[in-house]
């Protein structure tokens, strides 16, 4: 692959991640705080509800029984946000799946976002697969510059 070609793809890549990254943070971010919105609500009803209880204790609770557990921390602990879905969460997603890395920690939450999702692997894994391709293709050319140089310092080893 010449290097010219390499660098389009590599560029066409890149482009094609960071326009997945906003995508899923369009389709997922909203999601995501209804659910902490939801979560909040439920706390403050369940507290209105039962005022025998205290809010330590139900969060210490909340905390155990492992509810949606990493929002809940972030609710619990009062933290202004927990935003998985901004851009460098959702480009860390399109990354893991196109490389078919999957982590496992995150998932499109919405049915918008599991269809573009799928769609989505669909055309990024081939791409992901010929840039890996040409730049495989790329180190095993200078590799093999490297073992066919005639120059003694190309060979020399340290002693």
């Amino acid at each position: 692959m010449k290097v010219k070609r390499l660098v389009l793809l590599l560029l066409v890549f890149i482009i094609y991640v960071s326009l997945g990254a906003v995508v899923f943070n369009v389709l997922e971010a909203g999601a995501e705080q209804e659910r902490k919105d939801e979560l909040q609500a439920f706390v403050e009803q369940f507290l209105d509800k039962y005022p025998c209880v205290n809010r330590t204790d139900l969060y210490k609770l909340l905390k155990k029984a492992v509810v949606d557990s990493e929002i809940v921390n972030y609710v619990v602990d009062n933290k202004t946000h927990l935003d998985r879905w901004d851009f460098s969460g959702a480009f860390g997603f399109v990354v893991s799946v196109v490389t078919t890395i999957g982590f496992g920690n995150m998932s499109p939450f919405t049915l918008e976002g599991k269809v573009v999702c799928v769609v989505y692997a669909l055309f990024g894994i081939p791409l992901t697969l010929l840039v890996l391709g040409g730049l495989g293709e790329k180190m095993a050319s200078f590799i093999s510059k490297i073992r066919k140089c005639k120059n003694p310092m190309c060979h020399h080893t340290p002693r």
